[in-house]
């Protein structure tokens, strides 16, 4: 039972990180959009042009990690047996030998069942995590060519 316990509280430690990328990734795209509205001058062609471009890379990346990380956040119905009520009712009927042997043949089911599904909010979790430091790293050189262009353009 502490190893179905422990399983669980991986969904909930992923679930929890994913919403601390879906927090940064909304925070750059903030950051490179009120960057670009300081710095671009739009009596500049060249500035607006690149930052529309960025600006849409930018998006794109951040519209990526944003599905990844709903597919990670995604309900599942996930398997926690024994089942409370058929535990009470076995309790009643099985000595203690074979209630032990009834219990821990269903945390192994439930183990087993979840596993596929843990893996996979786990891989999802990991490619948004990636996105949202490609998007850091993209924001951060977008900022410098911005700050490039727009002195270039002057």
């Amino acid at each position: 039972m502490r190893r179905l316990d422990s399983q669980l509280s991986r969904v909930d430690a992923v679930d929890s990180k994913v919403g601390t990328v879906l927090g940064l990734a909304a925070t750059l795209t903030g950051i490179f959009a009120g960057f670009a509205a300081v710095v671009v001058d739009p009596d500049k062609g060249a500035s607006v042009v690149s930052a529309g471009l960025l600006g849409l890379v930018v998006l794109a990346v951040f519209l990526a990690t944003v599905r990844e990380g709903l597919a990670a956040l995604k309900l599942e119905a996930w398997d926690e047996r024994p089942n409370w009520d058929e535990l009470l009712r076995s309790a009643e009927e099985l000595d203690l030998a074979s209630m032990h042997a009834w219990v821990a043949e269903g945390c192994v089911l439930s183990l087993k069942e979840n596993e596929p599904k843990v893996a996979k909010k786990a891989h999802s979790a990991t490619n948004a995590r990636r996105l949202a430091l490609l998007e850091a790293g993209l924001v951060g050189a977008s900022l410098i060519t911005l700050l490039v262009v727009n002195a270039a353009a002057r």
